[in-house]
């Protein structure tokens, strides 16, 4: 006589992510983002894949490990979500904590004009993608500031009764908005 024995279905095994899948690198455009599963603990012969988010929505056709900021994301969080997979495992993803906003790099351009007792500063704030940019600029000349908002990505500001006779430093400084990053030129003006 001879016997058989069948084996049963065996439940699959389950493993998890020691933490919270990262992203790597600054949300800004044209930078490269990284997905950083959290490796340790998991099978060996593990495998990820990549499902880019913005704003919670899968992009389309960016399942990579690194995913290249572009103007459609300026203003949107950008997270990754990551699944692991492995034999003889059930999968389990996790997704990235929520990421700043992906912003555009300001860049602050100003002509300082010194008159009697007097300066003019024309400011033009640019930043790719962006047009026109908005926000506020403020002008720093010794102890005064004064800030106006940006106008079609311009702004004028004078300043009168500064010191006559002197050459002052000045900073002007852009907020940033959401979706561009904050931004300052440095210039001198001779006041008359």
């Amino acid at each position: 006589a001879s016997s058989s024995t069948v084996a049963g279905d065996v439940a699959p095994g389950t493993m998890r992510f020691t933490r919270r899948v990262k992203v790597t690198g600054t949300p800004v455009l044209g930078t490269v983002l990284t997905a950083d599963p959290a490796l340790a603990g998991l099978p060996e012969g593990t495998t990820f894949t990549y499902r880019w988010l913005r704003d919670g929505e899968a992009i389309s056709r960016r399942t990579k490990s690194t995913y290249t900021v572009q103007s459609a994301d300026l203003g949107h969080h950008v997270d990754v979500e990551v699944t692991a997979s492995a034999p003889g495992y059930t999968s389990v993803s996790s997704t990235s904590a929520t990421t700043a906003l992906a912003r555009s790099t300001s860049k602050v351009a100003v002509k300082a004009t010194g008159g009697r007792r007097t300066a003019t500063f024309s400011i033009h704030v640019t930043a790719p993608s962006v047009s026109p940019v908005s926000g506020r600029v403020s002008v720093t000349i010794g102890t005064v500031v004064h800030s106006v908002e940006l106008t079609k990505g311009r702004a004028t500001i004078r300043l009168v009764d500064l010191a006559k006779g002197s050459k002052q430093k000045v900073t002007v400084r852009y907020s940033g908005s959401d979706t561009t990053t904050t931004g300052s030129a440095t210039t001198t003006v001779t006041i008359t």
